[in-house]
């Protein structure tokens, strides 16, 4: 299983590769106002899902803050592609499906799957635990289903998840929906990975909230 997630993360690299020759010839402070991250010295940082990340100017190196550690290929290419389409745009606090975004009904049921159906699977009968999760996440509640929690995943990128509680009757059911001015930032295939984080994330705030 390593071996195999080794191979698909050097697979990466190409696409890295090429994404750091395109920013180079970047303004790095001009890009950092476009995507709302901060300039320090000779590098910006993004906050991604709450973690914070570095990238050096102009070698366009992707490290985490907390540590120094490269960051892995995944998150080099969702950081990497999020500054280069950067264009300032901000949140139209109108929330689409899955489903709604471009290609979207090609991965949906792929993406149900891996995301908003383990949502569902874990909180769907403890919807109180599901708060205390999204609340250790920094979400912010929203007037949508049982209960739901918009997260600000990068400056410009707002996704919010949302659950219905099941009963004896009707399952749980879970969404993850996405700020309609998403696609300006991340294709859609970059999307449900953050959706994916999303939900990972979630999932391991609520079993750490268990062990403590």
């Amino acid at each position: 299983m390593m071996d195999m997630l080794k191979n698909r993360q050097d697979l990466l690299q190409p696409t890295i590769a090429r994404l750091q020759e395109a920013l180079r010839g970047m303004d790095g402070r001009l890009l950092a106002v476009r995507a709302g991250a901060e300039w320090h010295g000779d590098e910006l940082r993004l906050p991604l899902l709450g973690e914070e990340y570095a990238i050096a100017w102009p070698q366009v190196s992707v490290r985490r803050v907390e540590d120094g550690r490269q960051a892995r290929p995944d998150v080099q290419v969702l950081l990497l592609t999020y500054l280069r389409n950067a264009d300032g745009t901000p949140p139209t606090g109108s929330w689409l499906s899955f489903r709604e975004l471009p290609d979207g009904g090609f991965y949906h049921r792929a993406f149900q799957g891996y995301a908003p159906d383990r949502l569902a699977q874990r909180f769907g009968d403890d919807l109180d635990a599901f708060r205390r999760a999204a609340q250790r996440l920094g979400g912010r509640r929203e007037p949508m289903g049982d209960a739901a929690y918009g997260f600000r995943a990068l400056p410009h990128v707002w996704l919010a998840a949302v659950l219905w509680a099941g009963d004896e009757e009707v399952p749980a059911a879970a969404r993850i929906l996405f700020d309609e001015s998403c696609s300006r930032y991340l294709a859609t295939d970059l999307l449900a990975t953050l959706g994916r984080w999303l939900v990972g994330r979630l999932l391991k705030a609520a079993e750490s909230e268990k062990r403590a």
